[in-house]
């Protein structure tokens, strides 16, 4: 007996609001909000309501912000307020 050999699985084109939620690790009502509100990108068909993989990952690129390199430097025309007494202010903010 020969075994027959499985196609590769291939990746979803659509994911449900729940299977986009746990690729974003996401609650599924957030997701859902999002969804609707027109956060997210999204697909209809009928009653049934899918979220585009690459279109997530476009979403997600999008909002991927870089952290500023580590510097003590104050970006130009940023003022910083000056630190605070403790003691002069008794231990309260001010």
């Amino acid at each position: 007996m020969s075994k027959q050999k499985q196609p590769p699985q291939q990746e979803p084109l659509l994911l449900t609001i729940r299977q986009a939620a746990r690729r974003i690790q996401m609650s599924d009502y957030k997701t859902y909000m999002m969804a609707r509100s027109g956060d997210l990108p999204l697909v209809r068909i009928g009653r049934s309501v899918r979220i585009p993989v690459k279109a997530l990952e476009r979403w997600v690129e999008d909002r991927t912000t870089m952290a500023p390199e580590a510097s003590h430097a104050t970006p130009a025309g940023v003022s910083v307020p000056p630190a605070i007494d403790w003691k002069r202010v008794g231990g309260r903010f001010p």
